[in-house]
């Protein structure tokens, strides 16, 4: 494991120092996996002996897979595509959808904040307001009151709300939302991160920042650099405020641990545990983890007609394991999820799947990659950007298997409008 905290700082400290290619997936894959791994390392609370030598492979071998996969392609397939495609100027919105996408997620998550301020006011906690958005509650309560409302959550607020932030960061550097959808995005999110008192929306944030620097690196004035750095400065603000609000109260000889620590040091041991019960039990999703993302929706859609999907039903109950039950790390602490995306894999084919997903996953990163890299329009840089937030959370699970970041991902291509095939006459001309 030491050897491959090693390997990783290099990687990183090459790209950021040596290349100075912040748009590179390397950045958003690797460096949370330099801290899970660095913690892991340092061990300041001797959690090692939660951690097993399945977990420590699987998280070794995932990686240089994606290390692998997102090297193979070489720089020549974004130049061929520059080449044969031409993009329009200047960026063009599909208005229609934009429209829907913001104004909805406006809508839903300014009555989700009214919601919330209501639970607080009748005296809920606000912390045990998030246990009944996530559904943590032990009591069986819950935060929306009708189906409806939690399906439209599920279905279109939460994914629309992941594409309206990065929308944002890209506005931030060039303006390309008119002023009032501008001001409806930035209440958007703001709704969502009070309502739901959500932090993973703002660390992307934060890793979509330093991607929008890479990529308009050689247009960015001043000016935009000490917002970008102000931006991230309020990020971490916000961080560290929902942070505070969200703590629940502490039970006498809970170890004293510092959130943020906690959150990349307990990713080995909770995928130790739920690694060895798979191993156990014999189960196998033969790329239903993997396709997960799909197989929600489509699951979701046959119950309505009356038709189960009884062995994908069954996978899923085992992929939503590490999210459903709660382990106690340290004295006193009990945490759940954050089994990371080699979980997902492993489920699927053991190592094997480990490998092969890790390796699909590093190609798709690299390609999207070239394609944003080497052109001078937004076309692939919100599907990007959305990846970037795949990549970011690859230490917590496999987002792309979870239907709300698949759709965000692919509903992201269609936002901007851009990309027209040149004819072979035009190709003749020029």
């Amino acid at each position: 494991m030491a050897f491959m905290l090693v390997l990783l700082l290099i990687i990183v400290f090459y790209k950021l120092f040596i290349s100075r290619d912040l748009l590179h997936p390397f950045l958003y894959f690797l460096i949370p996996w330099v801290l899970v791994l660095g913690t892991s390392v340092l061990d300041l609370y001797a959690i090692s002996g939660q951690i097993s030598s399945l977990a420590v492979e699987i998280v070794c071998v995932g990686l240089f897979a994606f290390i692998i996969g997102a090297s193979i392609l070489p720089k020549t397939i974004g130049q061929t595509l520059s080449e044969h495609f031409h993009l329009t100027n200047p960026t063009q919105l599909r208005t229609g959808l934009l429209k829907v996408i913001i104004i909805f997620s406006a809508a839903f998550n300014l009555y989700m904040a009214f919601l919330t301020m209501q639970y607080i006011g009748s005296g809920i906690s606000y912390a045990f307001v998030r246990d009944l958005i996530y559904s943590y509650s032990e009591s069986g309560a819950t935060y929306f009151q009708s189906k409806l409302a939690l399906n439209l959550y599920n279905l279109f607020d939460v994914p629309f709300t992941y594409i309206v932030m990065p929308l944002i960061i890209i506005n931030l550097f060039k303006p390309i939302l008119p002023r009032y959808l501008k001001y409806l995005a930035i209440l958007s999110v703001a709704s969502y991160v009070f309502a739901s008192g959500g932090r993973l929306i703002i660390l992307f944030a934060a890793f979509q920042v330093v991607a929008i620097l890479g990529y308009y690196k050689q247009s960015i004035p001043w000016r935009k650099y000490i917002l970008a750095f102000v931006v991230g400065g309020v990020l971490l603000i916000l961080v560290g405020v929902t942070t505070l609000y969200r703590a629940k109260q502490e039970t006498i000889g809970s170890a004293a641990v510092n959130p943020a620590y906690a959150y990349f040091n307990i990713v080995m041991p909770i995928l130790s545990r739920w690694t060895q019960d798979v191993s156990v039990s014999g189960v196998q999703g033969h790329g239903l983890a993997f396709f997960n993302g799909f197989m929600q929706l489509l699951d979701l859609v046959l119950n309505k007609i009356g038709y189960a999907l009884t062995h994908y039903e069954s996978i899923a109950m085992t992929l939503t394991m590490p999210q459903n039950n709660w382990l106690q790390i340290y004295p006193g602490k009990w945490y759940n999820a954050f089994s990371s995306l080699f979980y997902d894999f492993y489920v699927d084919f053991r190592i094997p799947g480990v490998v092969v997903g890790s390796f699909i996953f590093g190609l798709l990163s690299k390609f999207l990659y070239l394609l944003v890299k080497f052109s001078t329009h937004e076309r692939f840089l919100l599907p990007y950007l959305v990846l970037v937030e795949v990549m970011a959370g690859s230490f917590m699970r496999w987002q792309l298997g979870t239907y709300t970041f698949l759709s965000a991902f692919l509903v992201a291509f269609f936002v901007i409008k851009g990309i027209k095939k040149q004819s072979f006459g035009e190709e003749i001309r020029q």
